[in-house]
């Protein structure tokens, strides 16, 4: 009999000791609602610089995801608010995390994985592979998502 998969419940899998993390930053959330497992990135909103969710599944993908609160007593399904100061992972080549897939995806293991313009991770097309857009692959099978999916990810294009 096979052994279980156990949920992680931290963001940051593997590469934790050569991590860059920000948690002690003055840089607030400007996205209520963001979860730890979903890309942000920084933005300009009426003068307040902030933290959101990444907002285009096409631009140069965004390395910087949301951790787990633990500072603060929160642990992975527990979003940020607006104005909360979020613990956030700068990441690199062969690092691997427990990130974030909306449904309506279909993950199988080894395929690449592209942001989907929501914070989210999504199943890499063959042209936005080959246009080097993809730079995640999945460590997991997970098969038909129907709801918001937490996905082994490794980072493949540093």
């Amino acid at each position: 009999m096979p052994l279980a998969k156990i949920p992680p419940n931290t963001i940051l899998l593997v590469g934790r000791e050569r991590a860059y993390i920000d948690n002690n930053g003055q840089i607030p959330i400007i996205d209520t609602g963001a979860l730890p497992g979903q890309f942000v990135e920084l933005a300009d909103i009426g003068g307040v610089l902030g933290w959101r969710k990444v907002t285009s599944a096409t631009n140069i993908p965004s390395k910087f995801i949301l951790l787990e609160d633990d500072i603060n007593g929160k642990g992975v399904d527990q979003a940020y608010n607006s104005g909360d100061i979020p613990a956030i992972a700068c990441l690199d080549l062969g690092m691997e995390v427990w990130a974030l897939v909306p449904s309506g995806q279909d993950i199988t293991q080894g395929d690449y994985l592209q942001q989907n313009g929501d914070g989210n991770l999504k199943e890499a097309t063959a042209g936005t592979a080959a246009a080097n857009v993809a730079h995640y692959q999945a460590l997991e099978t997970l098969g038909a998502i129907t709801a918001l999916t937490r996905c082994r990810t490794q980072i493949v294009v540093g």
